[in-house]
C-alpha cells in the first residue's frame, strides 16, 4: 500500500523549481533594464562631450574631462568578460527558464500521478 504523502517530495520540488524559475525571470528582467540604462547614460555622455576636444576654455575643457571620465567609468562598469557574455546572450537565458519550467512540470506530473491513484485505496 501506497504512503497517502507519496506525492508531496515531488509538489515541494515543482514549489521550489518554480521558486527559480520566478527569481530567474526577475534576475534576467532587471540585469535588461540595466543594461539599457548604462547604454543610454553613455549615449548622453557621449552626445554631451565636444567632438573637437577643444572648448571655448579651461573650464570647458575640465568640463569635458570630467564626462570623459564618467564615460569611462561606465564603459567599464558596462565591460565583461566571456563568462559575462555567456549568462547575458539571449539565448542561453530562455534556454534555461524553458528548461527551469520543464523541470518544474515533471515535478508536477509526477505529484498527481502520485496523488492520483493512491486516494482510492489500491
Amino acid at each position: 500500500m501506497r504512503d497517502a504523502r507519496d506525492w508531496m517530495p515531488p509538489l515541494l520540488r515543482c514549489i521550489g523549481t518554480m521558486l527559480i524559475l520566478v527569481a530567474s525571470v526577475y534576475a534576467v528582467g532587471i540585469e535588461q533594464h540595466e543594461q539599457a540604462q548604462r547604454a543610454q547614460q553613455i549615449a548622453a555622455i557621449r552626445s554631451a562631450l565636444d567632438p573637437a576636444g577643444l572648448g571655448a576654455g579651461p573650464r570647458d575643457r575640465q568640463a569635458d574631462l570630467a564626462q570623459e571620465v564618467r564615460l569611462l567609468r561606465l564603459q567599464i562598469a558596462q565591460g565583461s568578460d566571456l563568462t559575462d557574455e555567456v549568462f547575458k546572450n539571449p539565448w542561453f537565458q530562455w534556454l534555461g527558464l524553458i528548461g527551469t519550467l520543464l523541470i518544474a512540470g515533471s515535478f508536477l506530473v509526477e505529484a498527481v500521478q502520485k496523488a492520483g491513484p493512491g486516494k482510492g485505496g489500491t
